[in-house]
């Protein structure tokens, strides 16, 4: 079993009864965030890299140690996944598991009605224009993360890793094209391994646009109100585009922060408004974590 470094498996019995289990490092948002919303439970967070770490820690630790949950980045699951976790929670029968509604935890900090509320949002910076800076830097993604949503669903279904990812997003400009590469995959692949004639009970195409349409709703790019974009496609990249645009943050010197560490401050700053004022799912998560560590 390969995990990041620094965890141990035999200091789940000596650590604090209740521990979360989540994606990342401790410079991450992930740990960041979570270690502030859930400060106030009693519960200690433990970061351990990427999702496939935490489901072989889950399936690991679930018998012997009841009281270990794990939290996942959406990514490819289902709606019946993702609300079964929500509903079930904890449940030593699917490892303890819960998955974020949202694609990943940064998506959360897109609502621009949320985003708002940071004191180091820029005076010039306006609900309005927010929105069209997150929408903006969304549709330079939606057909890439789409696309690799598609080959993501593909290596579940076929339980094979059947073929890479997407690494670049030049050429993802239009459904069309997204459509050629995809159906290029589906080829290359079912050339090199025999197995890979199972494709041909996956709709490439078919599943693509599908996923396109519960995206935009119809709509030729990212539209607030419209689909299901600002939930699906992978938030990392735009929130730093976001951030760099409409917030400015400075250290105890005065100087001001760039980058990640900037990014961090912001997300702190409003973990720390009060709970009534979080995301509808951090609220729900802080209800269950507090259930458990009464």
């Amino acid at each position: 079993m390969r995990v990041e470094k620094g965890f141990e498996p035999e200091q789940s019995r000596q650590a604090a009864s209740h521990t979360l289990y989540v994606e990342g490092k401790e410079e991450s948002i992930d740990y960041q965030a979570l270690n502030l919303l859930l400060g106030d439970t009693g519960i200690t967070i433990k970061p351990i890299g990427y999702s496939h770490n935490i489901r072989v820690v889950a399936q690991a630790l679930r018998i012997q140690h009841p009281d270990c949950y794990f939290l996942v980045d959406r990514d490819h699951h289902s709606l019946d996944e993702v609300e079964s976790s929500w509903r079930e929670f904890p449940n030593t029968n699917t490892d303890n598991l819960l998955i974020w509604r949202r694609r990943e935890i940064e998506n959360y900090f897109l609502i621009p009605e949320y985003l708002e509320k940071s004191r180091y949002l820029k005076p010039t910076c306006t609900l309005e224009q927010l929105r069209a800076y997150i929408a903006e830097a969304a549709k330079e993604r939606v057909f890439f993360d789409a696309a690799n949503l598609v080959i993501l669903e593909l290596k579940k279904t076929l339980k094979q890793d059947w073929i890479a990812i997407f690494e670049s997003e030049n050429g993802f400009e239009t459904e069309d094209q997204v459509v050629q590469k995809l159906v290029q995959k589906h080829i290359s692949a079912k050339e090199e391994c025999p197995i890979f004639s199972r494709l041909d009970d996956f709709p490439i195409e078919v599943r693509f646009r599908e996923l396109i349409k519960d995206f935009l709703a119809g709509q030729e790019t990212c539209k607030f109100s419209h689909g299901r974009w600002l939930e699906m496609f992978k938030g990392k990249h735009v929130f730093a585009t976001v951030v760099d645009k409409c917030f400015r943050v400075k250290d105890n010197t005065g100087r001001y922060l760039q980058g990640q560490k900037r990014e961090i401050e912001v997300v702190k700053d409003l973990v720390r408004r009060p709970l009534k004022e979080q995301p509808a799912d951090f609220q729900q998560l802080h209800t269950l974590i507090s259930a458990r560590t009464k």
